[in-house]
């Protein structure tokens, strides 16, 4: 079965049958090299798979997904990686000299038959003919049946307004910036994103955005065109494996925007150091400033951003406002949070200050000399934090909860002509499904929001910076001032967009109340990110934390 290699050891040729396609294929002899050596080998190196820190102890094909094809033969494979499920789309086609030479990392291994000895399995998603294949897939609602169960395409009514009958002349093009997912363009049409890692049952970036498309009115989100679902035979149970969605034409991510317009703003901040004093006097709480306007200098040096984060708490609240609207869809259907809920959520808050905090001591040997003295400004303030999580669940008023975004910041955000756009309803990819579906406060978007601009707001003072310690600690005032007011003119917006509903708590303070411990626990959460990812970006959050606390 194995022939000999002379061009590339790395990739050995496989004799195989392709008398019946896939089937014969993975019936054959070939299935057993497949699952214990090149499918290892393939996920260990790719973007997408979440266990790169753990070796690959256990690979098995548990089910697979033939789609129809005129020109090459592809696959949707779930395969269980020791033991996570992932899907694996994969394709055979002639030119293996080309695609070794051209796409390396997306080759398996060449295949010879008695007709064809110049093949190659790889990965799907770098044929053109392949990607049209999965467009197809949905647009036509095909039904591929499987061992275990049958993979669906689905089309919403949204499907037929955005395609075009050109469709299969549109020019694909892979996002190769993606890490937890896989993205392929369709023209100015189409973006498929396709889910690696596998949870049982619907997805919230489908769920959420196929319920505005259909269900609403709200267009500050990309419309769902459809998706691809795995459906089990044996049960009732649902897996997403992908979702269409409209390309949205835009100028990048906020996140991105923010960080260029704050750096300008540090350049124009330094020519005027006069106003510092006054601004800096001005400096409250967020709950103290919200109902004061941006001052008149200020916007002046923000430009047009303190302006357009206005339109983004707007455009918030509204999104927010159309998840809460009365509905017979019970995956949908706003409550609030019970008393037991609030007091789960301090207990586990509580319980990630104590490990963050001893994390830090038992690391501070080995962090930067420069942020020992901040570390331990952080412990000696245990009490106040441990104060803020626990008086969670001391509300006086009710605390509604819907569905929400989830995983809400800037980089969750695409700036179109002026205005946004809101993408990526999956939530934090880290947690399972089924933590991901729950019906949240919609403060917690708010929170994830607030903690994004401030963390934009010291990453700009960083690189504004330049690794200079004498103009860090110039501009820290100025940063100060910088988050705390457009922090304030995203609130004001929201707040006026969401008077006279019921999506947030009736009485001001107890909203304040749980925003400061929702921002708190977002901001450990960071702490904790920079502490074991980037401990020279440990500063942003520690900066924040300790000012935010200090107040």
């Amino acid at each position: 079965m194995l022939l000999p290699m002379e061009t590339n050891p790395e990739f050995p040729v496989f004799q195989v049958d392709l008398s019946e396609g896939w089937r014969s294929l993975l019936a054959g002899p070939f299935r057993q090299p497949l699952e214990t050596r090149l499918l290892p080998k393939f996920i260990q190196r790719q973007r997408w798979f979440g266990g790169k820190a753990e070796a690959i102890e256990h690979t098995e094909i548990l089910d697979w997904f033939a789609i129809p094809d005129d020109t090459n033969m592809s696959n949707i494979l779930l395969v269980m990686v020791n033991a996570d499920l992932y899907a694996v789309f994969l394709s055979i086609a002639a030119g293996a000299d080309r695609i070794l030479k051209d796409e390396l990392e997306c080759a398996l291994a060449r295949l010879s038959t008695n007709a064809h000895d110049n093949l190659v399995l790889f990965d799907g998603l770098a044929s053109s003919d392949s990607c049209l294949a999965l467009l197809r897939l949905i647009k036509t609602g095909q039904h591929l049946p499987g061992a275990t169960g049958a993979v669906q395409g689905i089309r919403t009514s949204a499907c037929q307004e955005l395609e075009g009958p050109d469709d299969e002349l549109l020019s694909v093009r892979r996002n190769r910036a993606e890490q937890s997912n896989s993205s392929v363009l369709y023209g100015d049409r189409f973006i498929l994103k396709l889910f690696r890692h596998l949870h049982r049952g619907r997805n919230p970036d489908y769920e959420i955005g196929s319920y505005l498309t259909e269900q609403t009115d709200f267009r500050h989100s990309p419309r769902v065109a459809g998706a691809i679902e795995f459906k089990s035979s044996s049960s009732d149970h649902v897996i997403t494996l992908a979702v269409l969605h409209e390309f949205v034409v835009n100028q990048g991510d906020a996140w991105t925007y923010t960080i260029d317009e704050l750096q300008r703003f540090f350049k124009r901040a330094s020519e005027r150091m006069d106003l510092l004093e006054n601004l800096s006097k001005r400096q409250l709480s967020i709950a103290a400033m919200v109902d004061q306007d941006v001052p008149e200098e200020l916007q002046t040096l923000l430009g047009d951003y303190a302006r357009e984060s206005r339109i983004l708490g707007t455009r918030t609240c509204e999104l927010h406002l159309e998840l809460a609207r009365p509905t017979e869809d019970p995956a949908f259907r706003s409550g609030v949070l019970s008393k037991p809920e609030l007091r789960d959520m301090s207990r586990n808050m509580h319980d990630e200050v104590a490990r963050l905090l001893r994390n830090l001591s038992d690391k501070l040997e080995t962090l930067p000399e420069g942020l020992h003295a901040h570390v331990r400004q952080l412990c000696a303030l245990r009490r106040e934090m441990i104060s803020i999580v626990d008086s969670l669940p001391n509300t006086n008023t009710d605390i509604p909860k819907m569905r929400c975004h989830g995983d809400y910041h800037l980089g969750q955000v695409l700036r179109v002509s002026g205005d946004f756009v809101i993408i990526d309803f999956e939530g934090e990819p880290a947690k399972p499904l089924v933590e991901r579906v729950k019906q949240q406060t919609p403060i917690t978007d708010i929170a994830g929001m607030l903690r994004s601009f401030s963390y934009a707001t010291f990453a700009s003072l960083l690189l504004f910076a330049r690794n200079s310690i004498e103009d860090l600690q110039r501009f820290l005032p100025w940063a100060r001032i910088c988050q705390s007011w457009v922090m304030v003119a995203f609130l004001k917006a929201y707040l006026a967009a969401a008077e006279g509903s019921a999506i947030l708590p009736a009485d001001r303070s107890d909203f304040f109340q749980v925003l400061h411990a929702l921002m708190l626990e977002k901001a450990l959460y960071e702490l904790d990110y920079e502490l074991n990812s980037r401990p020279d970006w440990l500063i942003i959050p520690l900066y924040s934390i300790l000012d935010y606390l200090q107040q």
